[in-house]
């Protein structure tokens, strides 16, 4: 790890609960799609040192345009918060959308985690974009995404999100499974198998619930790549991810 990277990793760790959006843009004539990037970090931080800008600018050499979001945790990570702080960021690309060179309404969310986890929320109608009336994304990306508080998961996520108090009807307004239907977008998920952080399980019931629901999607286990770790361990992930992406742009705008 660089210095700058131990840098950005200690403001992380510092950072307060309070909304952030950070833009990393490209220069264009014309506009591009942009990823909205959710890092993980069991709603108790912001791995934005890991999981958003080493993304982000990947995403920016290939010239979309990505924002790394710092969503609510801590006090803040109850739910619905982290779900509206998303919303609005979504609300105030588009309001800016000739001011960011974006196309507003093609667009991808990234996550990992407990950001994967809500990425996923956000991508049902019921929790996110049609509630917060928002256009569907394009597809997910969901780097070992916590999923479900219905079997195996991470504990400390579900219980900032929910509490500790964990009542069935709680658990399956929190459940991505729960709350999916036939319009889901369509969604990439990629966990490893040496993941003991977030159990696999929590992927393995997305990837079933989108075939279940005949939603696009494509899911990879790799044999290595520790939790956590973005791009550090396992950079294979992100090729896949990229051409998934631009398979599954609505306009044609991945040239």
């Amino acid at each position: 790890m660089d210095l700058k990277t131990r840098i950005d990793h200690f403001k992380d760790i510092m950072a307060s609960d309070k909304y952030e959006l950070t833009p990393f843009l490209v220069d264009s004539e014309k506009p591009r799609p942009f990823a909205l990037i959710l890092p993980g970090g069991g709603y108790t931080i912001v791995m934005s040192s890991v999981e958003g800008i080493p993304y982000a600018k990947k995403i920016n050499e290939l010239g979309y345009n990505a924002f790394v979001l710092r969503y609510g945790i801590k006090k803040r990570a109850r739910y619905p918060i982290p779900l509206e702080d998303v919303a609005k960021a979504l609300k105030y690309i588009q309001a800016n959308y000739q001011k960011f060179n974006v196309l507003k309404d093609e667009y991808a969310i990234w996550g990992s985690s407990a950001g994967g986890h809500l990425a996923a929320m956000f991508a049902t109608k019921k929790l996110g974009y049609e509630f917060y009336q928002l256009p569907k994304p394009s597809c997910l990306i969901l780097c070992y995404p916590v999923v479900s508080a219905m079997v195996a998961t991470h504990i400390p996520s579900i219980d900032m999100i929910i509490g500790l108090k964990w009542t069935n009807e709680k658990k399956q307004m929190i459940s991505v499974e729960c709350n999916m239907d036939k319009d889901y977008p369509p969604t990439f998920i990629w966990n490893s198998l040496v993941d003991n952080v977030v159990p696999p399980i929590n992927s393995i019931i997305l990837a079933k619930k989108c075939q279940e629901l005949n939603i696009i999607h494509e899911y990879h286990q790799f044999p290595h790549g520790q939790h956590g770790k973005g791009l550090q361990e396992n950079s294979e992930w992100f090729d896949f991810a990229i051409k998934f992406w631009q398979r599954n742009m609505k306009k044609a705008s991945n040239d």
